[in-house]
């Protein structure tokens, strides 16, 4: 806490593919031709805004239908059913594939504003409303060509990074220092003053200077002053080199730099102490005298409450989880050991009464069996929603902007 840490002065070239997509022309005909190439990327298939809501039972659904029916709305009666948000039902444009095939059969063929009878699945028993219809296309070369020309810009800029890398150390190997090399490949140097392992500079702050490379500072603090060190590929398929000029070793600061802190770090120490012993006084005693007189004797608050279940319900005042799990292990009249709950903050419990748990009526059971299920499905459709969107490019549906602003 009181030592500087070893901080290091480094010189270093990032050659990274953002940066010379400016430097990079793609003639047209090469974008046509890839156009031509991947004209598979560019089919359109038939898609449908849908919203979806997955129920236990059949009953359930039916239920739920017919007060969509009725004319109730169809995201107001699933949110009643299912405690869901609205987003939750919104799966937005799809596709077949990305509908299990037994949805996909029915909601195809559904037009804007109709909603499915009840259809079963592995998940249960689903609700699906349609609310647009976008027949499938083929995209024109106009409408792909910024998507194809953007994609070999990359690809172009992600070559031009290995290759300069290698021209980088050829001209290293012709006798060139760091910064002449990068002058004549006309690459920027930059340089970091003094950085620890952490990322901070010698003002106990981050840093601002430090690339966003992950791999950066380990490959700082394992060179050695002065070395030729390889050029590393980081991630965004970012090539960086780098050179350590200096290294300052770790050093005790004076007693006038951290009178504060040491000061501080003292009392707390020393009080954190005297809780342990006390503590450990009081468990003694507990075993001794008893909760209440040990409690007593030592002039030690104590707090009774209401009782609580084993997750902590029911509780009056706050006491750790580690706390109510010992609680739980004792008999009548016994007492936990001291646990300790945080900086020179200790607690001892003791049970007085055991209260049975209540059984549950088979009533009681069956709606909690169908909450779990629900709960469960619930679960499993928005982590399938979830993939979905992780899986497949996210796109701005504009007709329903519109219609919400």
């Amino acid at each position: 806490m009181f030592t500087k840490p070893e901080y290091r002065t480094v010189t270093y070239v990032a050659i990274q593919p953002v940066d010379l997509l400016d430097e990079i022309d793609i003639e047209e005909d090469i974008i046509r031709s890839e156009y031509e190439y991947r004209i598979n990327e560019f089919i359109i298939p038939d898609q449908i805004d849908l919203d979806m809501v997955v129920l236990a039972t059949e009953e359930a659904a039916l239920r739920a239908l017919d007060r969509i029916n009725q004319g109730e709305n169809f995201a107001d009666v699933s949110i009643g059913e299912t405690g869901l948000e609205e987003t939750d039902l919104m799966l937005g444009l799809v596709s077949r594939k990305n509908l299990l095939p037994e949805l996909a059969d029915i909601a195809f063929t559904l037009l804007p504003g109709d909603i499915s009878d009840p259809i079963e699945s592995d998940f249960g028993w689903h609700l699906l409303k349609v609310n647009d219809v976008l027949p499938g296309h083929t995209q024109n070369f106009t409408e792909a060509r910024n998507t194809i020309r953007e994609s070999l810009l990359v690809d172009r800029a992600i070559d031009l990074v290995f290759e300069l890398s290698s021209h980088f150390e050829d001209e290293l190997a012709g006798g060139a220092s760091l910064e002449e090399a990068a002058r004549n490949l006309a690459l920027p140097v930059e340089r970091i003053e003094m950085v620890d392992v952490n990322g901070f500079n010698p003002d106990w702050e981050p840093h601002v200077g430090l690339p966003r490379m992950t791999e950066f500072l380990e490959s700082i603090f394992k060179a050695s002053r002065g070395a030729d060190t390889p050029f590393v590929e980081a991630g965004g398929n970012t090539m960086y080199k780098i050179r350590v000029d200096q290294i300052i070793s770790p050093t005790v600061q004076p007693l006038d730099n951290v009178r504060k802190q040491a000061t501080a770090a003292w009392r707390l120490k020393w009080r954190d102490d005297q809780a342990e012993k006390l503590a450990n006084e009081f468990e003694t005693r507990v075993l001794e005298l008893g909760f209440a007189n040990a409690t007593e004797e030592l002039e030690l608050e104590r707090l009774s409450g209401a009782p609580f279940t084993r997750d902590g319900s029911g509780l009056e005042f706050q006491i750790s989880t580690e706390t109510v799990r010992a609680i739980f292990k004792l008999k009548i009249g016994e007492s936990t050991n001291a646990i300790k709950i945080g900086k020179g903050q200790y607690t001892i419990g003791t049970l007085r009464d055991i209260i049975p748990a209540i059984p549950m009526t088979q009533n009681s059971l069956s709606s909690l069996n169908a909450e779990l299920q629900q709960s469960l499905q619930n679960d499993v459709v928005t982590s399938f929603q979830a993939a979905l969107r992780g899986r497949y490019d996210l796109k701005i549906n504009d007709r329903l902007l519109n219609n919400l602003f």
